[in-house]
């Protein structure tokens, strides 16, 4: 966990509207990058839907860039029809979802990504992260958080 962040403060969050479009642009443009070969599919799409109405709301942190990296790591993005993530407000929670396209060879990770935003949640507030795997979607719910005043 990042010092500092996670102290269970209300100032110690990132509104949605920031996350989606704020500061944050740079990390949707990152996924999507001009500057990559085009493929078949149009690469990589993210669609993000409920989430005009949960301005009040927010999320710790880093938590939307460690969900889309969590994305890209453990996906192919390189190969076939583009990858599809959604991102929802519903039910009290931001939910990243992305079917699952396993990349070939060792995707396992460290899990530290999803562990470190486990720990920012629980401190923050007494609400769990939903964790959710399919045989072909994958799925993390965070709670959505009140806005600093």
């Amino acid at each position: 966990v990042y010092p500092g962040y996670a102290t269970g403060k209300a100032g110690n969050v990132t509104s949605i509207d920031g996350a989606l479009i704020g500061d944050n642009r740079h990390r949707f443009r990152s996924l999507r990058n001009p500057a990559q070969r085009p493929r078949p599919g149009e690469g990589r799409q993210i669609r993000v839907s409920g989430c005009d109405d949960v301005t009040a709301r927010a999320i710790a942190p880093m938590t939307l860039q460690l969900l889309l990296e969590n994305v890209v790591c453990h996906n192919d993005i390189e190969s076939g029809p583009g990858l599809h993530v959604d991102i929802r407000c519903e039910n009290d929670a931001l939910t990243v979802s992305n079917p699952i396209r396993a990349r070939r060879g060792d995707t396992r990770g460290t899990g530290s990504g999803l562990s470190h935003i486990q720990a920012r949640y629980r401190l923050l507030c007494e609400r769990e992260n939903r964790i959710e795997r399919s045989a072909d979607m994958f799925r993390v719910a965070v709670p959505l958080l009140p806005c600093a005043p």
